[in-house]
């Protein structure tokens, strides 16, 4: 029976892998790994009866030797600490030294280039490193994967997420949004990484209901990094993201322009600010969050455009998926070295199956409406 370690477990989106890894009758115990003693507190508490699989250690990662010292006791560790792109390599770094398997749920363009350039070192020590694996990256990318199986000749993959700020109270996601809309971010565009414009590219999506239709704008995301190098695409990886209510993309986008997001320190500043008065900003919102995949191909002789789609709470769609590739991890059902992203691992049948089992469809526009993909 696997010990699984989760750093940032007190988190907003640690929190919720804490949960779903507790839930699992096949985990005998679950350790927050975090600074705050009385978050975990609460948020062992709030688990009832699960709780009695879940401790606290005090861990703070910016120690590396001590943090090695604190892996090396549990089977798999799981990272939930942001902003992963001063985080991730860090971390990743540690899990290597200690010799044990990581999932993280990384979603900075530039995090995910760090921990990917591990991969030799990571193979070298007979460690698996799962960079990615939550909502946006993490689903997203498996379904880009099953979709392009669909076809003989994938065109392009066109991702698109948007996010209530009802839906997430992390201090770290704040400062990734900052980071996703400054300055220029990679897309995969004529057969070819290119930097564009973070907030340029606008185009009009149609989320499930009750989201429906939310202008997006490209955002700064591993997946048009890491999808090209395993999934053979003609022309384009894209993807595009948005904040709801609108007003708040716009001061986000107002921040980035006046430099306030240029640099961490300028990030984290204004971070604090937000997080002081967030229930301003989350006024309004929905709490319910989405991905949406499109995927343009050919089959049998015919332009295919497959669509598909996830719609949840923030915690659920990004938690469950890091708590399953944990589990997966500690049972040897993966069991290749290095440093992947989701795509490059994960087989998305089994993991589709076991999202849908545990409360997570992914929906296939179908009939002119979302339905629950039939595997």
């Amino acid at each position: 029976m696997p010990d699984i370690l989760v750093l940032g477990g007190a988190g907003d989106m640690g929190s919720g892998i804490v949960r779903f890894l507790a839930e699992d009758e096949q985990v005998d115990k679950v350790v927050i790994g975090d600074i705050s003693k009385a978050r975990a507190q609460r948020v062992i508490e709030g688990l009832g009866d699960y709780g009695s699989k879940v401790e606290y250690l005090e861990v703070d990662a910016s120690k590396k030797q001590s943090l090695v010292r604190v892996m090396k006791k549990y089977d798999v560790t799981v990272n939930a600490i942001g902003p992963f792109y001063y985080w991730a390599e860090r971390i990743a770094e540690a899990a290597i030294e200690a010799g044990v398997h990581l999932v993280d749920i990384c979603d900075d363009y530039e995090g995910a280039r760090r921990v990917l350039a591990l991969s030799e070192e990571a193979s070298r020590r007979k460690v698996t490193i799962i960079t990615g694996l939550g909502w946006t990256p993490g689903i997203t990318n498996v379904i880009a994967r099953y979709g392009s199986q669909q076809l003989e000749d994938t065109v392009a993959i066109d991702i698109s997420w948007v996010g209530s700020a009802a839906d997430s109270k992390g201090f770290a996601v704040i400062i990734h949004v900052f980071y996703a809309v400054t300055g220029k971010v990679p897309m995969y565009l004529n057969g070819r990484e290119t930097l564009v414009d973070a907030g340029g590219g606008t185009i009009s999506v149609e989320f499930p209901p009750p989201i429906g239709k939310v202008k997006v704008f490209y955002t700064g995301h591993p997946e048009p990094i890491t999808i090209p190098k395993y999934i053979s695409v003609r022309d384009r990886v894209t993807l595009r993201g948005a904040l709801v209510p609108e007003y708040q993309n716009f001061l986000a986008k107002a921040f980035a322009k006046l430099g306030l997001t240029k640099t961490h320190k300028r990030r984290v500043r204004l971070a604090k600010l937000i997080y002081r008065i967030e229930s301003i900003f989350r006024a309004g919102g929905k709490p319910v969050s989405a991905a949406r995949v499109d995927i343009l191909g050919e089959h049998g002789g015919s332009t295919l455009n497959l669509s598909y789609a996830v719609i949840d709470r923030m915690y659920k769609l990004t938690g469950l998926p890091a708590a399953i590739g944990a589990t997966w991890l500690s049972r040897d059902r993966i069991n290749e070295y290095g440093v992947f992203p989701p795509e490059g691992i994960i087989e998305p049948v089994d993991f589709i199956r076991e999202l849908e089992n545990r409360g997570v469809n992914v929906l296939e526009w179908s009939k002119g409406e979302w339905r629950v993909l039939k595997l």
